[in-house]
């Protein structure tokens, strides 16, 4: 999603790394769902929905602090500016769906919700294969 020079870098590759774990965690808390009504865990305020919403809350807040990490790369990791919008751009070729996105001028905050939602929903549509099997 954000191209090469994102896994170059360190801490962004440490922050990936960080940001799977914790989308992990939001399938080992819902699987605890499967076996209780959500709608009562909610009302009733249980534990293993509070473990549930704080899972949630968590990969929303690490998948916009990433995405706010790799804009803020330096620029040693930046290929320069973009032609377009002027905006130091991490890759440049355009290969990357991030870079696509930036020159449609997309807002930075449509494509936080893209990218959260596309990671939640790769995770979902593994677990949802592995549960089959």
């Amino acid at each position: 999603m954000f191209g090469v020079s994102a896994a170059e870098n360190a801490h962004m590759a440490k922050t990936m790394d960080e940001f799977s774990r914790i989308v992990h965690r939001i399938f080992d808390t819902s699987s605890a769902l499967m076996t209780f009504p959500p709608k009562l865990a909610k009302r009733f305020n249980m534990r293993i929905w509070r473990d549930f919403e704080a899972s949630v809350a968590a990969v929303l807040k690490k998948g916009n602090d990433l995405i706010d990490l790799f804009v803020e790369l330096p620029e040693a990791v930046t290929n320069g500016l973009c032609v377009k919008n002027g905006v130091d751009c991490h890759d440049c070729s355009g290969d990357s769906l991030f870079q696509k996105l930036i020159l449609a001028d997309m807002p930075l905050d449509t494509i936080k919700h893209i990218f959260v939602d596309l990671v939640i929903a790769a995770g979902d549509t593994v677990s949802n294969f592995f549960f089959i099997l």
